[in-house]
């Protein structure tokens, strides 16, 4: 069989032109331009194009943070202008505890100098409305012979009568006894207002 008579071999074609373009530049360097990525990702797409509202939020963006905001002191440039006041701290006094001396010599017979006995005060109320000092000084008198009585005055005079009745202190719980005074009469320590004084103008 001759070499002739054997079938011719049948190859595909294959371009070998580049698909990127090869520009020589003096002769030395090689450099091929690259294809667009976005080209060839979309293919014949075209790229959808970026709105304006989202640029203008990325310059705003851009803006703040390089703009730091200014904080505005509100003190004086000029430290010479202040004026500076020395302060005195305040003494406290102390309020001074005066000692207190109670006699208790019991022998003082050759002296005319004797204390005071302390004296305790009685509220009567609710009795009747001409009731009079005199009449509530008879009716302690027997147990209270120190006993004096005065007439204090009342919202409803025409209803009731009140008297402050003055004994010694020693005998104050003996006189609060219920048995000692009317039914229906109305017994209590008595309390001394405080007069104030007025302010002079």
């Amino acid at each position: 069989m001759h070499v002739s008579e054997l079938p011719r071999p049948t190859h595909s074609t294959v371009s070998c032109r580049p698909k990127d373009k090869i520009t020589i530049k003096n002769g030395d360097k090689l450099t091929a331009t690259k294809p667009n990525p976005v080209a060839s990702h979309t293919g014949n797409k075209t790229a959808h194009p970026v709105s304006k509202s989202t640029e203008d939020e990325k310059k705003k963006a851009t803006k703040t943070e390089n703009t730091s905001p200014t904080i505005k002191s509100s003190a004086p440039d000029d430290t010479t202008s202040v004026k500076w006041e020395t302060v005195s701290r305040k003494k406290i006094t102390k309020k001074k505890v005066v000692s207190v001396v109670i006699g208790n010599k019991e022998d003082v017979t050759k002296s005319s100098i004797k204390a005071a006995p302390k004296k305790g005060f009685i509220f009567v109320s609710r009795l009747a409305p001409n009731t009079k000092p005199t009449e509530v000084c008879e009716l302690l008198k027997g147990e209270f012979p120190e006993v004096q009585c005065e007439q204090v005055e009342t919202k409803y005079p025409m209803f009731y009568s009140a008297f402050k009745v003055t004994i010694d202190l020693h005998r104050f719980q003996d006189a609060m006894n219920p048995q000692i005074w009317p039914n229906g009469s109305y017994v209590t320590r008595y309390f001394h207002r405080r007069s104030r004084q007025k302010k002079s103008t």
